[in-house]
């Protein structure tokens, strides 16, 4: 039985996702995200973390272009 993440938990694990994870399919997403265990993550976060999330991923950055 898979133990059950805090959502501080979740976003630290959301950063093993590939740079790319915004580009990719729906259903690639999905599998990225289940193979993480952070399905049930709410997305809520800090100024900072936001800005750490944002950092992480090439959407983010391609939009400040």
């Amino acid at each position: 039985m898979r133990k059950h993440l805090t959502q501080a938990q979740m976003l630290e694990k959301s950063f093993q996702r590939p740079s790319d994870y915004f580009e990719l399919s729906a259903e690639i997403q999905w599998a990225i995200d289940k193979s993480l265990g952070i399905l049930d993550w709410d997305g809520a976060m800090t100024a900072d973390e936001r800005a750490r999330f944002e950092a992480h991923y090439d959407h983010f950055k391609n939009q400040e272009a």
